[in-house]
């Protein structure tokens, strides 16, 4: 994290956009009508100067079982149909994880309690496929020296998942449920506490978490974008889309700097009642990435989406 010194938490949703601004406010969340509680707020938007993301390369040598290419490093196909994908972007301190399921399929990066501020990839590949090798890509990519040099305190932070959590939980279904655009807001509060418990561990951080169970068909979020509160880069980017009805392509982009060009990370054609979860973060030294999330849904589909910046 570069020299900061505020804290901005903003949560989207219709028909208003909620955010909350320093550490006293509490995170706006709809209430049991589905209206927003919480102050007024802007949308993760893009600068009006940022550098488009059309015409670069989707991933080269991108298959279903390389979605990063050549940069994928290890795939879990669990019995319960999620699959989650491992990848090092770059050895300098890159690292992204991805997981696919059906809507309503209990997902096992959440019960995990996975994030990248407190959890090596590595040891969450531990948990959930105790089986499979650790690459030494992946191992690498969550040296806690590198993690003490940007957070004096990491090395005591990093912590491993609890083999309990794993147990099969209910999931909301964020399509087809009774009430979709309620049930979505389970992932909604996912976020929210995380932002939560960001603030709480450092009151110097930048966060953004936001939530979109209206049914979209487009939308693009870029963390170095105006209306996020971060000013420009940070060092964790996650976002969950639920494709419904159609289907919806989901992609996610990087890049050191503002101004660069972006550097494609994932390209997921997701089909009806697909949902994804794609986090990309950097833990080695002092500087930043930019993240970039985009979806856009075909036909007749619609999609809804969460998702959480962080800079600390």
């Amino acid at each position: 994290m570069k020299n900061r010194t505020m804290l901005g938490f903003c949560l989207l949703s219709l028909p208003l956009l909620a955010c909350s601004g320093g550490t006293e406010l509490e995170s706006p969340l709809p209430d049991d009508t589905g209206a927003l509680t919480g102050p007024a707020a802007l949308p993760p938007s893009s600068s009006a100067d940022d550098t488009s993301v059309e015409g670069v390369p989707t991933v080269a040598n991108a298959d279903e079982d390389h979605p990063c290419g050549d940069n994928t490093v290890a795939v879990v196909s669990h019995q319960s149909g999620v699959r989650v994908v491992f990848c090092v972007l770059d050895d300098r301190g890159v690292v992204a994880v991805g997981e696919h399921r059906q809507d309503g399929t209990p997902s096992l990066l959440k019960r995990a309690g996975y994030d990248a501020e407190t959890m090596c990839p590595a040891d969450l590949l531990r948990a959930i496929a105790p089986e499979q090798r650790v690459p030494a890509r992946l191992e690498a990519s969550c040296d806690p020296a590198r993690r003490q040099a940007r957070l004096p305190s990491a090395p005591e932070r990093l912590r491993a998942p609890d083999p309990a959590s794993l147990a099969m939980a209910a999931e909301a279904v964020y399509c087809e449920g009774e009430n979709p655009r309620w049930e979505f807001t389970d992932r909604c509060r996912y976020y929210s506490r995380w932002a939560d418990d960001v603030r709480a561990e450092d009151g110097s951080a930048l966060v953004n978490s936001w939530c979109k169970f209206t049914e979209e068909k487009s939308h693009s979020n870029i963390m170095s974008g105006s209306g996020n509160g971060l000013g420009d880069e940070g060092n964790i980017g996650e976002e969950t889309v639920a494709s419904c009805i159609d289907y919806t392509i989901f992609q996610a982009f990087w890049r050191w700097d503002a101004g660069d060009p972006w550097t494609s990370s994932i390209f997921v054609p997701l089909g009806p009642g697909g949902v994804y979860t794609w986090n990309i973060s950097y833990t080695g030294g002092l500087e930043d990435i930019d993240v970039r999330f985009t979806a856009q849904s075909q036909n007749a589909g619609i999609h809804r989406y969460a998702g959480i910046f962080i800079d600390e």
